[in-house]
């Protein structure tokens, strides 16, 4: 089961809305906890409800979103080293405990320009026209991914740069190489080749919202 989690970027909210318009909000305000708002009634779930929530959810969606199906660790396969407890998708990627794809939440949908360790990650959908950065985590010693989720229940989101202002910023931090990949980014845009086709017309625009 894949649910829609979208991430607005404005507001750095991670929700969907079901068919029959309940709203989910991932780790709102930075707590592990999922909101969902039913009837304009808000119920917090825990990790527990939360589980029993998704088999409801999969019972009343599957059409749509698939049938959620859960293993215990000790079913997974020998060589799962992500531990994929939450199901894959039907191409083997890794689903996490929102339900989210991989390649959502590792920055696929967008080409790295550079990373920087203490500093974050410059990364473009459009090859360069337009310039995002994720931050560097401190607390855990790396890189936030593209939403919250439990291990990053804090990330700040992602954050538009302007091409000048960061070029500043980084003066002491880049080499001229380096400084011309940003000033005429030529990176390649990365292959949605396994992203549905609903996805596929427009994948930053339906997982991340600005």
């Amino acid at each position: 089961m894949v649910l829609p989690w979208k991430n607005y970027l404005e507001t750095n909210e991670v929700s969907f809305i079901t068919t029959d318009n309940v709203k989910y909000i991932g780790y709102p305000d930075g707590n592990d906890y999922i909101l969902k708002i039913k009837n304009n009634i808000s119920t917090i779930l825990d990790d527990d409800a939360w589980d029993i929530e998704k088999i409801e959810l999969s019972n009343l969606y599957s059409d749509i979103y698939g049938t959620y199906t859960p293993r215990l660790p000790a079913d997974l396969d020998i060589d799962d080293d992500k531990g994929c407890v939450y199901g894959k998708t039907p191409d083997g990627l890794y689903l996490d405990r929102l339900q989210r794809r991989e390649d959502w939440m590792d920055h696929r949908l967008t080409a790295d320009i550079i990373q920087i360790n203490g500093w974050g990650i410059l990364h473009t959908p459009d090859n360069g026209k337009t310039l995002y950065k994720t931050d560097w985590c401190n607390r855990l010693g790396e890189y936030y991914n593209v939403m919250r989720c439990d291990v990053f229940p804090d990330n700040p989101g992602w954050k538009k740069l302007d091409k000048e202002e960061l070029l500043i910023e980084l003066a002491d931090e880049l080499d001229d190489t380096e400084k011309e990949n940003i000033i005429n980014c030529t990176v390649r845009n990365p292959s949605y080749e396994k992203l549905g086709e609903n996805h596929k017309i427009n994948p930053i625009g339906n997982v991340l919202i600005s």
